[in-house]
């Protein structure tokens, strides 16, 4: 249950009833009633698997789970190659660090903040968070939702990257770049960072005074009924995660990022069904109000079809407008993307970076974009 003192409003007491009482309930604002005999037509799936295992060999991965979650409750996974380079088949459910695609669910949080009447965009990180940045009284939520603060990425500091897979806390990381200066001024361009994200999950706390990965279980997971989804607690490690590669080989210990320093811009465990379930949820549902919505949308075109905004990267395609975020931590590389014609939503999880000079994290989007939405809608 909830502690401290924040009280959820009124549109949220029958959700939490639902899920700490009830042991879940439909999403808010969900059209799944009247429809839990909805399934996907063979067809689409099989033209769906067939195209990823087509494509598989061409991919770093040795293997992904996808999954599909339309607005009518249909819904459909699989799992495609191996668990590794000589390794079983991979299961369906097989649990991922889903990586970056944790910036939907603390964008979410702060966003439903937002609607609450707790937190503004254009107020301030000095507000919220007085002395944890020299300019934070010039850098608003807006600007950390859609990376344009500035603030360099703390993880990526000569002193985290000394010993990377130690499990680094938020104020020893926010210390590293707080006297560096910002990469451009607030508010002036884009720039991608992790640390604007472990921030707005301290404002989330600051605005609730409740720990941010307890409010986000009982806010977006345990209502959404996302039971194979979990947020590894504080100084805990990764536990129960299918492994990851590059290339052939094992993805190095020494590398790999400890949980608790991603914090919520990373750090989430979850399937492709219960990515895909989320997907739908934040992309598809009443969830943030209209003003949100519409909020979510603006932001800074970073490729010529790309604009990054509300934690979300909005795509112009040839299937009308798609909404999701990728991800590449530790191995995996992912992606979840809900497409607003079509009413539907896609996740993929894949086990392997390609090495090499240039490491290939980011193939996922590719392939949803370039294979498997031409599979769906050919």
């Amino acid at each position: 249950m909830l502690s401290g003192a924040y009280n959820p409003p009124m549109r949220l007491l029958s959700l939490l009833v639902c899920a700490f009482l009830l042991g879940g309930c439909p999403s808010p604002d969900d059209d799944d009633s009247g429809t839990s005999e909805a399934r996907f037509d063979s067809e689409i799936t099989e033209a769906l698997r067939e195209a990823l295992e087509d494509e598989l060999p061409s991919m770093p991965a040795h293997g992904c789970t996808v999954a599909l979650r339309h607005n009518d409750g249909s819904e459909w996974a699989a799992g495609v190659g191996l668990d590794g380079p000589e390794g079983e088949p991979l299961d369906a459910g097989a649990p991922f660090g889903v990586a970056s695609i944790t910036k939907t669910y603390t964008a979410s949080m702060v966003m439903e903040l937002v609607d609450d009447g707790l937190v503004a965009l254009d107020e301030s990180l000095e507000q919220h968070l007085p002395g944890v940045h020299p300019r934070g009284a010039e850098i608003t939520v807006g600007m950390l939702l859609r990376h344009t603060a500035g603030i360099p990425g703390a993880l990526g500091t000569t002193e985290a990257q000394a010993d990377v897979p130690r499990a680094w806390t938020e104020d020893e990381l926010f210390a590293f770049v707080a006297d560096d200066p910002l990469v451009h001024g607030p508010g002036a361009d884009y720039a991608y960072s992790n640390t604007h994200y472990m921030l707005l999950a301290r404002i989330a706390e600051a605005a609730t005074q409740t720990p941010w990965r307890e409010f986000m279980e009982g806010r977006l997971l345990q209502p959404f009924g996302l039971d194979d989804t979990r947020i590894p607690a504080l100084g805990e490690d990764w536990g129960d995660v299918t492994s990851s590669w590059i290339d052939d080989a094992p993805f190095p210990a020494a590398f790999r990022t400890h949980p608790q320093a991603i914090g919520a811009a990373g750090n989430i465990v979850s399937t492709a069904l219960d990515v895909a379930r989320w997907g739908k949820g934040r992309f598809a549902t009443g969830l943030h109000s209209e003003a949100m919505k519409a909020a979510e949308r603006e932001g800074t075109q970073i490729a010529p079809d790309i604009v990054y905004g509300l934690g979300a990267m909005v795509l112009d395609t040839d299937g009308g407008e798609e909404i999701g975020h990728n991800g590449a931590l530790g191995g995996f590389a992912t992606w979840v993307g809900h497409r607003t014609d079509a009413e539907l939503t896609l996740a993929l999880l894949c086990n392997a970076w390609g090495g090499g000079a240039q490491l290939n994290v980011g193939y996922p989007l590719g392939v949803a974009q370039e294979t498997l939405w031409e599979a769906i809608d050919p």
